[in-house]
């Protein structure tokens, strides 16, 4: 019995020392991060610092931000997905949404790489525009939303937070 509490227990820091997103670890300073993704702005946003940098996610182009608290460091990242071939500066409050048709597109990669990393959603809302969200092994919640931004226009994001 004690082996198996402490062969779970292992299990769980060992599975938090990886906690993050992508190459990034929880905690990481902004100057950590920047190395991993080079090219990016820093800035401010709600009070945070912020570094911002394209990227992809599940084939998609994106504008990916970390953000960090001054004493914990890297504490959540934001995904949002600017409209397909657009041209958008990462200083920028956000990227152009996308049309309903892309938007829908969007979501369906980003929700079937959520699945495929995390299994199936923990959080799941009624209708196609409800946030999904997934809880990692490590306890860090990871969120799918979608909000209308007119008639046609869509914006798609995705965040991690630290548990």
């Amino acid at each position: 019995m004690n082996r198996q509490i402490a062969a779970i227990l292992l299990v769980a820091l060992a599975g938090s020392a990886r906690a993050g997103y992508d190459k990034t670890k929880w905690g990481m300073t902004s100057p950590q991060v920047e190395k991993l993704y080079p090219g990016g702005h820093e800035g401010e946003q709600a009070g945070e610092s912020a570094y911002a940098v394209l990227g992809t996610f599940a084939g998609n182009p994106a504008l990916v931000t970390f953000l960090f608290h001054a004493k914990d460091g890297l504490h959540s990242v934001t995904v949002v997905f600017p409209e397909q071939g657009s041209k958008f500066d990462p200083e920028a409050e956000s990227p152009a949404p996308l049309s309903v048709n892309d938007a829908a597109r969007v979501r369906e990669a980003v929700r079937q790489e959520l699945v495929k990393r995390y299994g199936p959603p923990a959080i799941q809302g009624e209708g196609p525009d409800t946030p999904v969200g997934w809880v990692t092994r490590d306890g860090d919640l990871v969120v799918l939303r979608t909000a209308r931004e007119g008639p046609d226009r869509v914006t798609v994001s995705l965040s991690f937070t630290k548990a």
